[in-house]
């Protein structure tokens, strides 16, 4: 399997900038051919690095976590929420109570079934605070480890602190990622993710292969993702042009530039995820005025 159709693999990671296409979504015409092993040179990687996906020391982190486990919820390119394991909610006409219903058939790498208790232990690990969850200030301001239960295999009930209409998006946050009931170890992570671990090197590098059990049929497409450590980014680029990696992320615009032209790598260029939230105190002026509220539409 060639490079270029490595580019074609569609390997989700969220990574930011991505060059000579690190499968962030297909983005050549072809239908993407099966097999074959993607390395993608990072940065952000070291010492501090971790395999538990609810403490990110950076790119690297965050790509292994991406690949191996999932949410209940999702962003699509253009921002829309859309239901991932989560199939349905709920909730009652107060709005404090919700109920999630999970999608049938999901199994863990390990073959075990993906159930409710799965979903209210992992919101539980992530509410104690002496596990220092990055989602911990997500959901402590929402409720407490009482306030979530397995009502059968696939239903979770969440009972908040108090009415919040945004819970499906909460949960969807990037930080948001669903580990087994039980977990309290994470040297050798099992996620739902289309990637399986294989192993790693403490701030080096860490293989996946291709998980059979993923609950899209026929997908990924790739064998396997080694996540390689190049801390620098004119190492990246350079690994890059050597064919030490077939992808890289996280250049700056002047190195990008060089990668554009050069005819036997490809850049891949992709709308940003980021937003940026503006509040307004409706009850005082000028927001007082909905025609001032509409104007910061513009």
């Amino acid at each position: 399997m060639g490079r270029r159709d490595l580019l074609k693999t569609g390997l989700l990671m969220g990574t930011g900038i991505v060059l000579s296409g690190v499968g962030l979504r297909p983005a050549l015409a072809d239908e993407p051919k099966r097999g074959g092993t993607l390395r993608v040179g990072l940065g952000a990687a070291g010492a501090k690095s971790s395999l538990n996906p609810f403490i990110s020391t950076g790119d690297m982190d965050f790509a292994v976590a991406q690949s191996i486990f999932d949410r209940l919820t999702d962003f699509d390119k253009d921002g829309n929420l859309y239901n991932k394991l989560a199939d349905d909610f709920t909730h009652n006409s107060e709005g404090n109570i919700w109920k999630i219903k999970l999608k049938n058939g999901v199994v863990w790498h390990d073959g075990a079934p993906f159930t409710a208790k799965d979903v209210a232990y992992t919101i539980q690990y992530i509410l104690n605070p002496d596990n220092k969850a990055d989602a911990y200030p997500n959901l402590a301001p929402l409720l407490d480890s009482k306030g979530v239960r397995a009502l059968d295999a696939s239903t979770v009930e969440i009972e908040l602190k108090q009415p919040y209409a945004l819970l499906p998006q909460v949960l969807g946050s990037k930080v948001m990622f669903l580990i087994k009931d039980g977990t309290t170890d994470f040297e050798k992570p099992i996620g739902t993710g289309p990637f399986k671990f294989v192993s790693w090197s403490r701030g080096q590098r860490v293989t996946l292969a291709r998980s059979d059990n993923y609950r899209t049929a026929g997908q990924p497409y790739l064998d396997g993702v080694e996540f390689i450590a190049i801390n620098d980014p004119t190492a990246r680029m350079n690994a890059l042009v050597a064919g030490q990696v077939d992808a890289v992320a996280q250049l700056d615009g002047s190195l990008a530039r060089l990668i554009e032209a050069n005819p036997a790598l490809v850049l891949l260029r992709s709308k940003s995820g980021a937003t940026t939230d503006q509040f307004m105190m409706t009850n005082l002026k000028p927001f007082t005025d909905v025609k001032v509220r509409q104007a910061f539409r513009l």
